[in-house]
């Protein structure tokens, strides 16, 4: 862990946040875990897990600063995060 620091994180571990991807999708994610220190290539991120289409599991990592921009708490929040994107287009 970084020693001089407190991290406050934006979702708890179980919850499912909504990811807008490619643009203009809206992805149902649950949170993993977070790994904030080790790795440097995996600093400060978080671990989201998705269930494809084919029903499977998969996880992908992301920056911690991605909630709030790409990541919400709430379909109704990422539904008007596209909506002023586009307004603003």
């Amino acid at each position: 862990m970084t020693e001089g620091f407190t991290y406050f994180l934006p979702a708890k571990v179980g919850d499912t946040v909504y990811e807008i991807i490619k643009g203009s999708v809206i992805s149902e994610s649950r949170v993993e875990f977070y790994r904030i220190a080790g790795e440097q290539a995996h600093k400060n991120r978080v671990m989201l897990s998705f269930v494809g289409s084919d029903g499977k599991t998969y996880g992908k990592m992301r920056k911690l600063t991605a909630f709030g921009r790409t990541i919400f708490p709430n379909r109704q929040q990422a539904e008007l995060a596209l909506k002023t994107k586009e307004e603003r287009l």
